[in-house]
């Protein structure tokens, strides 16, 4: 009790001091955003985000580094070794005035058996660098980039034979010279982009998924964002026009928009014949707007490979 009397005392006078009541920790609502982006510019922005995707693949890269990378010479750049793979770290100039700067672990896979009998080609780039050739051609990379094949031959008649695509390109990568004329890699962008596919020659069956951003658009949305975009064709689904995860896109006014879809997303995943239209719901802050229905055989227009 004597405890419970000083603590309500002012510590300089000795008088009872009365305490506040502390005021409820309540913001006032505020009205809640509009949508200023209807269905027909998402649509629109998912087709040109599709077709931005497809070029946004690795391949490219290895084009221009091969290139800048021929008039390198013995000792520039110097090169190392990590765990059995091969590394060039230096600051250097050529002979013939070419100029290294940064470091870049490269890998190349050419019929690599990865012990199960899977066969994989392709190619692995990563690292900050910066090389000046002797014609005056620049190359620049901040990233990584990597592609492969997977060949995957039927062990028994419980299995199948098929071909699986990868291509991943995260960060930025740049080169002016004519190597690169007309791909991606002679623009100033920063691709942060999955692309997978899968090809099954028994059934000509095709499937493939897009996961990451694409940015740069024209129009009411220059952002999309691809949340596991997958797509199987004719051969391998009962429903070819309903691809299955989503996407979102950033409106002008910074809010974002998500699309979710019904298809499947796993091999052999059952879609329901009522969700099978082609079409995904719009939502915008957990509230639905209605419908986008898009058509993308593009991502599955291939024969035998992507690239």
């Amino acid at each position: 009790m004597l405890w419970i009397l000083l603590a309500c005392q002012s510590p300089e006078t000795g008088e009872e001091v009365e305490k506040e009541t502390p005021l409820p920790y309540i913001f006032e609502e505020e009205a809640p955003p509009e949508p200023s982006v209807d269905a027909a510019a998402v649509e629109a922005a998912a087709l040109a985000g599709v077709e931005r995707a497809l070029q946004l693949r690795a391949q490219p890269v290895f084009s221009a580094y091969e290139a800048a990378m021929s008039a390198s010479e013995a000792g520039c750049p110097d090169y190392y070794d990590y765990d059995g793979n091969m590394y060039w770290y230096d600051n250097c100039s050529t002979s013939g005035g070419g100029y290294w700067s940064g470091y870049s672990f490269y890998v190349r896979y050419q019929d690599l058996d990865d012990g199960t009998g899977n066969l994989y080609n392709g190619e692995s780039l990563s690292g900050v660098s910066r090389i000046e050739t002797p014609d005056g051609h620049v190359f620049e990379a901040g990233g990584a980039a990597y592609y492969y094949d997977l060949t995957h031959v039927a062990a028994n008649e419980n299995d199948i034979d098929y071909t699986y695509f990868l291509s991943v390109v995260q960060g930025s990568f740049l080169y002016d010279g004519p190597e690169a004329t007309g791909s991606w890699v002679e623009e100033d962008v920063s691709p942060d982009l999955v692309y997978t596919g899968a090809y099954v020659p028994s059934m000509d069956g095709h499937l493939a998924s897009l996961d990451g951003s694409v940015g740069g658009l024209t129009g009411a949305i220059s952002y999309l964002v691809f949340d596991n975009l997958t797509l199987y064709d004719a051969a391998l689904t009962t429903c070819p026009e309903e691809p299955g995860g989503g996407f979102s896109v950033r409106g002008a006014d910074g809010y974002w928009y998500d699309v979710t879809f019904d298809g499947a997303v796993e091999w052999g995943e059952a879609v329901r014949p009522a969700e099978c239209d082609g079409c995904g719901k719009l939502w915008f802050e957990g509230e639905e707007l209605g419908q986008v229905c898009v058509d993308f055989r593009q991502m599955v227009d291939w024969k035998e490979s992507p690239w």
